[in-house]
């Protein structure tokens, strides 16, 4: 698992991804400033094969989802920095700027 450290509640995790030709593996980002919660979801998640990426906070979810292609985001909704609806609604207009830009080539 390669972590990254920076000031509070701006980590971020990507845990190991298993190929597995039977199985679609997904991307997904999961978006959690308390410690304990991360680590039951890394838990029940390590046996599964898919790309996890860990957030602390909005600001560093938007970040990672503008710079990857994520299948599924679980996004908290109180934490620090900027929480889940602020980050929600920017990842939001991301994607609708995206679709814009994509249909005026």
């Amino acid at each position: 698992m390669n972590i990254v450290c920076l000031p509070y509640g701006t980590f971020i995790y990507r845990t190991n991804c298993i190929n597995t030709p039977s199985f679609k593996v997904l991307n997904i980002l999961i978006v959690e400033d308390v410690e304990e919660n991360r680590y039951l979801l890394k838990a029940y998640l390590k046996k599964e094969p898919h790309c996890i990426d860990f957030a602390g906070n909005g600001k560093v979810a938007l970040e990672l989802y503008k710079a990857n292609s994520y299948d599924m985001v679980f996004m908290d909704i109180q934490m620090p920095i900027m929480d889940g609806y602020e980050a929600t609604k920017l990842i939001r207009e991301y994607e609708t700027s995206i679709c814009r830009a994509l249909s005026s080539w």
